[in-house]
C-alpha cells in the first residue's frame, strides 16, 4: 500500500491543504492520503492556533467526500510537539509493510530537516496552483 502523508497545523485547513495533494495523487499512485493535523508544530511555538478538536473538524469536513482521504488524530491523542520522525514510526507500526510519502507545502520545505524521516519514508512537495507532477518535487530516502 502506497500512502501519502500530510501533517500540518490545519488553521484554518483551506484548499492549498487539499487541490495540491488531489492533483498528484493519482500520479503518485498513493491509494490513500492522510491528513495529520499537529498538536503543537515545532515550527510555530510562538503563536496559538485553534483547538485540535476544531482543526481536526475542518479537516474531516474538508476531506469528507473523497474516499482515499483520511484525516488521523494520531499526533493530536500524542499530545506535545508533534515531530515527523515520531509520527511515522509510529504509522510504520500500524500500518506494516506500506511504502509513505511525507508531503509538505512549499511554505514547510524551506525549514525542512529530513534527519530522521529520510529514513523513514520519502518527501513530496507540491505548491498550491501548481500541484502538477511535473512541479512536485519528490525525494526518496538515501
Amino acid at each position: 500500500m502506497n500512502i501519502g502523508i500530510c501533517g500540518g497545523t490545519f488553521d484554518p485547513f483551506h484548499r492549498g491543504h487539499l487541490d495540491p495533494v488531489l492533483a498528484i495523487r493519482e500520479d503518485m499512485q498513493w491509494d490513500r492520503v492522510i491528513y495529520i493535523p499537529a498538536w503543537k508544530q515545532p515550527f510555530k511555538t510562538d503563536r496559538e492556533s485553534a483547538s485540535g478538536y476544531h482543526r481536526f473538524s475542518m479537516a474531516i469536513l474538508a476531506t469528507q467526500n473523497y474516499e482515499s482521504l483520511f484525516v488521523s488524530p494520531i499526533e493530536l491523542e500524542r499530545g506535545g510537539t508533534s515531530y515527523t520522525v515520531d509520527t511515522l514510526e509510529m504509522l510504520h507500526s500500524m500500518y506494516a509493510g506500506a511504502t509513505f510519502d511525507w508531503i509538505v507545502g512549499d511554505d514547510a520545505a524551506t525549514q525542512l530537516t529530513l534527519r530522521g524521516a529520510r529514513s523513514r519514508g520519502a518527501c513530496s512537495c507540491a505548491r498550491a496552483g501548481e500541484a502538477r507532477r511535473s512541479r512536485a518535487h519528490h525525494l526518496r530516502p538515501e
